[in-house]
């Protein structure tokens, strides 16, 4: 027969058995209770950035596994430059996105910087100071109390020398005792003190670069929540993308080359700059040249109605002609481009972080081919310039902003060309000046006719002469570049009066060319004219104007030049009208 528990007092049944529950249903109280309030909370991993020329697209990813139905997570430490309408969710494997929300952060709920690796090594360091400190100050205390048993020590010196009973060998043995201590004790406060010092020192550097990071590293007041779903159990990536301002990126390259042509090396690089207010770690880098910032719609045209006192178009807003909006200018188009922007992706992943220096990376090295020429323009430079034509043959678009120069090992200087080069384009580069070749301007004729009472016009007549040298090995060819005055006026009139150097072109904006070939160790000469006729009380102006400046408008004195002297002024035109 089975034993039986038999109650029989109802109260005792309703006071234990509360009890009873309570251990039976505290495990799982505290299962429920276990749970991180904060676990929903993320930062993600920033996967990759693609670079535009004043924006950048960041990617955070995290991986996700659904412990029921529906997940929520709060993706926070987002920059302070983050574009809040740019933020986008998405996900992947058999995960699906249910909502997609920004919540303004609490104040005081965001403590990353408390939990900081730098501010945590700065409170380690402050411990050890306070403990270094300690330590010192039980030092002292054992120098004094050291002082006061050396006191002690002499008095009872004193009294066995009056009664003459001392113990030499026992005072001898104190006295060593305690200097020995004392010695060491003041050994251990020196060394106390040099630990203080570098721990100081190292507190003020932790203390610097976590202010340098507090600055550099600025955070949002929001946070965007993603509730993603999908069967328990399930795993995936949760991604979120959103746009950040505070960054920019040129091209940067190297060109080195010889004076000769032939093959020249582009080294590519590009030069990067981010302070959106987090860093760059381990990303992979794209770099475009689109630009999200800009209207990607046809603005509409309005009526133009005109009434009187209106002086402008309806809905002209003048600094809209600065906007983004803007037709785009000759470094922004090219010719020959298979795609609308040109997007590269960096070989390697970068770090990049938010203080505002120049990162720089190589995107590529090619060699292209050069054919250099020579070009002068002597009226606005002595030298004679080196320019090269070239071919893009490397495997992207030439978005050129800066490129340095190297010619025959050397550095001549820097070149902005401008334009962007696509794929398989040619284009044209100044390499500097070649020293080798010399190039003289001089006025031989400056006359003037038809001045006087009488004449109502005065024609002045100039006469250049152009000399270019040839101190090389080798046959130059030399584009030589100059000008005549163009009338803008009704009352002027201006001619070329020809040159003599029969091939040469004009056009209607008074430039001239010369194509010349020019043998090494020789030397080629030629000279052009021109003419301009003005009023008479033009140039009765421009005489007063030289009277009270007690100044000739003449800058080549025919005795300068070794020539017979003689009383002719010679008038230069292009300091008179320039």
């Amino acid at each position: 027969m089975k034993p039986t528990l038999k109650i029989t007092n109802p109260s005792f049944l309703k006071r234990i058995l509360p009890v009873t529950l309570s251990f039976v249903l505290l495990p799982f109280f505290f299962f429920l209770n276990a749970e991180d309030p904060d676990s929903s909370r993320v930062v993600g991993k920033i996967q990759s950035v693609t670079l535009f020329s004043d924006r950048a697209l960041i990617r955070r990813n995290h991986e996700v596994k659904l412990q029921g139905e529906d997940t929520a997570l709060r993706f926070v430490r987002l920059p302070a430059t983050v574009i809040l309408d740019s933020i986008r969710a998405s996900s992947d494997g058999g995960l699906g996105i249910s909502s997609v929300s920004i919540r303004t952060i609490p104040a005081g709920e965001d403590s990353e910087l408390t939990n900081d690796p730098l501010k945590k090594k700065m409170i380690s360091i402050q411990q050890e100071i306070r403990s270094e400190t300690d330590r010192q100050t039980s030092f002292r205390e054992q120098l004094k109390l050291l002082s006061t048993l050396g006191q002690l020590t002499t008095e009872e010196s004193d009294r066995q020398l009056r009664s003459n009973s001392i113990d030499v060998k026992t005072w001898s043995s104190s006295l060593e005792f305690l200097e020995n201590r004392r010695n060491g004790y003041l050994e251990k406060i020196q060394k106390s003190e040099e630990r203080l010092e570098f721990l100081n020192k190292e507190y003020a550097q932790a203390n610097s670069a976590f202010l340098r990071m507090a600055d550099a590293k600025r955070w949002s007041n929001s946070e965007v929540e993603v509730v993603c779903s999908g069967k328990p159990g399930s795993k995936g990536t949760v991604s979120i993308e959103y746009l950040v301002t505070n960054v920019s990126w040129r091209g940067v390259y190297d060109l080195h080359g010889s004076s000769e042509g032939g093959d020249f090396r582009l080294e590519s690089r590009v030069a990067l700059r981010q302070y959106t207010g987090e860093d760059w770690k381990n990303v992979d880098l794209t770099i475009s040249s689109a630009k999200p910032s800009a209207a990607i719609s046809l603005p509409l045209l309005k009526p133009w109605r005109v009434s009187q006192g209106s002086l402008s178009q309806p809905g002209y807003n003048k600094n809209a002609v600065d906007s983004d909006e803007q037709s785009p200018t000759d470094s922004e188009v090219s010719e020959g481009e298979d795609v609308a922007n040109f997007t590269f992706r960096l070989p390697n992943k970068e770090t990049v972080v938010s203080d505002n220096s120049e990162h720089r990376v190589s995107m590529d090295s090619a060699q292209i081919k050069g054919i250099v020429s020579h070009v002068a323009v002597p009226t606005l430079s002595n030298y004679v310039f080196l320019k090269a034509k070239f071919k893009n043959t490397t495997k992207m678009p030439l978005l050129w902003n800066d490129v340095k120069v190297f010619m025959d090992g050397s550095f001549i200087g820097s070149y902005t060309p401008g334009n962007r080069t696509a794929i398989g384009q040619e284009f044209e580069m100044y390499l500097g000046p070649d020293q080798r070749m010399k190039l003289k301007r001089t006025l031989v004729k400056g006359d003037v006719a038809g001045g006087g009472f009488l004449g109502k016009t005065v024609q002045i007549e100039n006469q250049w002469q152009i000399e270019v040298s040839n101190f090389t090995k080798r046959p130059r060819q030399v584009t030589v570049y100059d000008q005549y005055p163009v009338a803008a006026d009704p009352n002027i009139s201006t001619k070329f009066l020809g040159s003599s150097h029969e091939g040469y072109k004009k056009d209607a904006n008074g430039t001239l060319s010369w194509n010349l070939l020019i043998k090494p160790g020789e030397k080629e000469k030629f000279d052009f004219s021109y003419s301009i006729e003005i009023p008479q009380s033009m140039w009765t102006s421009l005489e007063n104007v030289r009277n009270d400046r007690k100044t000739s408008n003449e800058i080549d004195d025919l005795r300068e030049q070794n020539a017979p002297a003689s009383p002719k002024k010679i008038y230069n035109l292009e300091r008179i009208f320039k």
